[in-house]
């Protein structure tokens, strides 16, 4: 069966480079027969694999969509497929125009709840078109793999008309490439916690952190390490006397591992209600995982347990929580063994070669029951 995977990359989407090469070296691992394409919109590649690639630069939105899906009906068209599996565009007339009569199964993989988070973000022409174009752009749909229970929810409500065909498939890492940086000894008076971003977007709540740090009334000395472009986070200020803030900016390799292995707590999104969500798969709570360092969110991963000792889920009420929750669970945390024990979880649950498996068996599903 061939099965092609097309990623729409924008600007400051280094998350999504990082699982597209993820993704395409755990198929080389484990034999998997995928392709990849990826179309870089008004930026450029720094994926380190041979992936198949366009490049697009537009500056006027409308001309953007039209040369986006113009460029995929040509590449896509090269070639006999019998699934293709895209990370989801907004719906349009270009994607109606995009799709029509195709001779492949169109897979969609759903990372949000498209329309609340137009709406959020004032691109309300942009959800107008999502919502209007919505019927007919699933009349095109054979399947959706979606991130999340809640994604997949809502995407059944939207009138996607085939809810067999809806797979959740959360996302995954590429394990072999994190190194296992485990946590720094706690020694129960000085805690130092990192926050890693490529974008410091609303839906992070680095300014819950923030807040909830400024009505902390404990005795730990804490540190703040922020690991995110210094235009990001330039503004960024603690007004605490035990709260030290440190900044680093942007880092890779050896650099970021150097810093991660220093750390006591690593910090996942805390506002993802802001998205109007729930739940989600970070990459970031992957990450954490693979490397074994323990860490606070704000939302359920489809992932992992509910309730385990390897993470800490808070509430933000009224934009702070109770940081003294946080220094609890540090302190209860088993220092010895910990750190293998997420190591091991994120081997057996959240390698990308176990993903794409079921990614390859959905879409084989999808294709031979639409034969029957």
């Amino acid at each position: 069966m061939k099965i092609l995977y097309v990623h729409i990359v924008g600007v400051g989407m280094m998350g999504v480079e990082k699982k597209i090469q993820g993704q395409f070296e755990a198929c080389k691992q484990a034999g998997i027969d995928m392709e990849f394409l990826v179309v870089f919109v008004n930026c450029s590649s720094s994926i380190q694999c041979e992936v198949r690639s366009i490049e697009i630069r537009e500056s006027n939105p409308m001309l953007r969509e039209a040369k986006i899906f113009s460029a995929l009906k040509s590449e896509i068209n090269c070639d006999s497929w019998d699934a293709v599996i895209l990370r989801k565009p907004h719906f349009s007339p270009f994607f109606l125009r995009c799709f029509s009569n195709k001779n492949f199964k169109l897979i969609l993989e759903h990372h949000t709840l498209e329309v609340p988070e137009l709406i959020r973000l004032k691109c309300y022409l942009t959800a107008l078109s999502e919502t209007f174009f919505a019927i007919l752009c699933f009349g095109q749909v054979d399947g959706i793999i979606a991130m999340t229970d809640e994604i997949a929810a809502y995407e059944r409500s939207r009138g996607f008309s085939k809810p067999q065909n809806i797979k959740v498939i959360s996302n995954g890492i590429e394990i072999s490439k994190v190194a296992v940086t485990g946590q720094d000894l706690f020694d129960g008076k000085h805690l130092r916690l990192v926050f890693v971003a490529a974008k410091n977007h609303a839906w992070h709540g680095l300014d819950r952190l923030i807040n909830s740090l400024e009505a902390y009334s404990g005795d730990l000395q804490i540190e703040l390490h922020l690991i995110c472009p210094h235009s990001e986070i330039s503004h960024i200020q603690v007004h605490h006397p035990y709260v030290r803030l440190v900044t680093h900016g942007a880092l890779f390799g050896e650099d970021f591992d150097s810093v991660i292995a220093k750390m006591h707590l690593g910090v996942a999104s805390l506002a993802l209600d802001r998205k109007g969500m729930a739940e989600a798969c970070t990459l970031k709570v992957r990450e954490y995982m693979a490397r074994g360092l323990p860490f606070i969110m704000g939302h359920n991963d489809p992932d992992l347990p509910r309730s385990c000792d390897f993470y800490l889920k808070l509430d933000a009420i009224n934009g702070s929580f109770d940081f003294s929750l946080v220094e609890m669970f540090i302190g209860e945390l088993d220092k010895g063994a910990i750190s293998q024990k997420m190591h091991d979880y994120a081997v057996s649950h959240l390698d990308w070669k176990a993903k794409l498996r079921e990614y390859v068996s959905f879409a084989e599903g999808v294709v031979i029951g639409d034969k029957k």
